[in-house]
Formats: C-alpha cells, structure tokens, sequence
C-alpha cells in the first residue's frame, strides 16, 4: 500500500455555516471535511460512480488530523483490490470503475439542468473513441508533445484518453467486457492462426 499517493487536501469555503472545509479526491472517493461553527469536525464521504447514493457522514473527530487519518485508512482500504488486483478481470473492472466514476462525477451521465440520468448515444460515444485515436495517429505524425500535459507526447496522453473513454463507456453501459476480455485472450492462445509458426507461412496472419 505504500505506493499510494498521499491524499490532497484543498480549500472550498463553499460551506457559510462551517470554519473551514476541505475536500480531497482518491479515484473512488470524494472526502470532505467540515469544522462546523458549534461541534466536532465532520467527514463525508461519497463513492464517486454512485452519485445517487446517500454520502456517509462520520463525526465527532477532535481535530482536523484525525479526520484526515480516517479518510486515508479508509483510502488504502478502499484501493486494496486496486494495488493488487487478484484477476485480470478485477484488474479491468477497476479501471471501469475508476474511469466512469470520475465521468459520473463530472455530470456527463446525468442532464445538467434537471439531475436526471442520460441514455448516451452509443455510437456517437464509440466515435469519441476513434478521435482519440485518430489524434494518437497525428501525435506520432508530427513527433510532438502534449498540449495539457506537455511532459508526456501526444501519442501517450490521446491513447490515454481513449481508454478514460473506453473503461467509461463499458462502466455506462454494464458490459460484461473484464470477463470478454479474459475468455478472448484464452480463445487466441488456443488459435491457429495465431500461432508464430502458422503466421510464418505463406498467406498467415500478419496482424
């Protein structure tokens, strides 16, 4: 667990009625921690891909570390089947739920003006999903960097993308792609044509 990155911690002043109020995001979890004017401090946390459900209030912490040290422990908790994934299909759904959770989050699953859940179009999702790669193409083209990230090349942050869209669209719709996944790598193992010596013939598989 000691791989996590800690916890960042900032400033709202969202709340008139509290001292001081801060929040802090894991891939999960969004934690908020509140002084109110009479009262210990206060912690709520809400899974991030389950807007719908009630936030956990938690109280009567004494200081502002306290309530920080419970948010932690309750992250490492909560990212253990993260860090050591037991089945490469835990390993894909936890990338479903970090990547649509973050979307939910962000509203684009729920109408902006009346909180009511949207029915996205798939094919104009899966359209998304060929711009980023298109742009992972023009990335490799031009040899140039990132515009946002300009630490990474464009390549690396367009593919990136693709995927934030791919495990999205698969956590918006409920596909059983984690388990496809893994029954699709068995099926090719198992496939003659793609095994090196048959590929290696006249007319075998090229890609």
């Amino acid at each position: 667990m000691s791989n996590l990155q800690p916890l960042k911690w900032t400033q709202k002043n969202l709340n008139p009625l509290a001292e001081l109020e801060l929040t802090a995001y894991s891939a999960l979890h969004e934690y908020v921690i509140t002084e109110p004017k009479q009262g210990r401090f206060e912690l709520k946390k809400t899974r991030l891909s389950r807007p719908d459900k009630k936030s956990e209030f938690l109280e009567n912490f004494e200081t502002v570390k306290e309530a920080k040290d419970w948010a932690w422990a309750h992250y490492q908790r909560s990212m253990q089947p993260y860090v050591v994934p037991t089945t490469l299909a835990d390993a894909v759904r936890i990338l479903v739920d970090a990547c649509h959770g973050a979307s939910v989050k962000g509203g684009w699953w729920h109408d902006l003006a009346t909180g009511e859940p949207l029915q996205r179009n798939k094919l104009e999702m899966i359209s998304l999903i060929h711009s980023e790669v298109s742009e992972a193409v023009e990335g490799i083209r031009k040899g140039i960097n990132d515009d946002h990230l300009p630490n990474y090349p464009m390549e690396d942050v367009e593919m990136a993308d693709a995927l934030i869209r791919i495990f999205d669209y698969i956590g918006g719709h409920k596909l059983r792609t984690a388990d496809a996944l893994v029954d699709k790598l068995a099926y090719n193992a198992n496939r003659a044509d793609h095994k090196p010596e048959n590929r290696a013939k006249v007319g075998g598989k090229k890609c």
